[in-house]
């Protein structure tokens, strides 16, 4: 009827909490960079566009501008098993997650 509870299960829960709680901490990174591309967008194109770019290629201006300032910090995920791409696919569907209701949104108005 339950799991068992074992060390494995509370050991794959700490691994889930720790991937979580490392994409979220990505999640924010990256955005920093890519919601000021994505608004530049939006006010020079419109908002259809800034939503496009926020879900598509601003992924990748965020991706060069945390590379930039912040390598280093790749090191910590490299530690804890992680890759630059499987991180920016979870970012690249999060986004696109956030941007299609939007879309949405903005298409009926």
């Amino acid at each position: 009827m339950f799991p068992p509870i074992g060390e494995n299960h509370n050991l794959n829960i700490a691994e889930n909490f720790m991937f979580h709680t490392s994409v979220s901490k990505y999640f924010w990174e990256i955005n920093r960079y890519n919601i000021p591309v994505a608004i530049a967008v939006g006010a020079l194109s419109g908002a259809i566009y800034g939503l496009i770019i926020f879900c598509s290629v601003g992924i990748f201006f965020g991706a060069m501008g945390f590379n930039y300032f912040k390598s280093s910090e790749y090191y910590m995920y490299h530690n804890l098993g992680y890759t630059k791409s499987r991180f920016l696919q979870k970012i690249f569907f999060r986004n696109l997650f956030i941007a299609i209701p939007l879309l949405i949104i903005f298409s009926l108005i």
